[in-house]
């Protein structure tokens, strides 16, 4: 019998857990400073994925919201907010292809 896979996926502007390498590979060119790291539990790729993202704000841990990553195969893509305004820019790509498979997130700045 095959045992799962799941790949930790983070990059500066989102994460997410993966089951089907070829979805990483398809989200690769989305995400900024790429890291990806191969587990045999989907908590584990999970907590990876988390503090590998934190990593990489610079010091910036707490001022954004972050959904559970509950489901697999999607890239969680921040959106950052001005409180001052309320506007909100859209992290993510344009494509629909990729776009149907990131969830935004909120981030305040």
């Amino acid at each position: 019998m095959k045992r799962r896979k799941y790949y930790g996926v983070a990059g500066s502007n989102g994460y997410g857990v993966y089951d089907n390498y070829d979805r990483v590979l398809e989200s690769r060119p989305f995400i900024t400073a790429f890291t990806i790291k191969k587990f045999k539990d989907f908590n584990e790729a999970k907590v990876f994925a988390l503090d590998e993202y934190e990593r990489l704000q610079d010091g910036a841990l707490g001022s954004y919201e972050i959904e559970e990553i509950n489901e697999k195969n999607w890239f969680y893509c921040r959106e950052l907010i001005d409180k001052s305004t309320g506007l909100r820019e859209d992290m993510s790509d344009t494509r629909t292809d990729v776009k149907n498979r990131i969830r935004p997130f909120m981030i305040g700045i």
